[in-house]
């Protein structure tokens, strides 16, 4: 397995004078995205910017560890064995 993670930019917007951030984090297996999601961090400037940053990339983490999960168990070989001796014991 190759797993990859990418977080990228998204957008940004003003609302009532604070700036929401959204960002995107991909992850990927082999080149094959196995799972995405979009985080927002809303950015005022009269707060410390780093613990908002602290905040999402707990939440970020959490995903990425969630899909890194289902990934182990999607390639795992018993589930090969399981689709495998199901296409040859099912019929039309």
């Amino acid at each position: 397995m190759a797993i990859t993670k990418a977080i990228t930019k998204v957008s940004v917007k003003e609302s009532s004078g604070n700036k929401a951030v959204t960002l995107r984090v991909a992850v990927s297996d082999n080149g094959v995205e196995y799972g995405a999601k979009t985080f927002t961090l809303d950015y005022n400037k009269d707060k410390d910017i780093e613990v908002e940053v602290k905040k999402l990339q707990e939440k970020m983490q959490k995903f990425i560890d969630e899909v890194v999960v289902d990934i182990t168990y999607y390639n795992h070989a018993k589930l090969d064995s399981a689709v495998t001796w199901l296409n040859a014991n099912t019929t039309i």
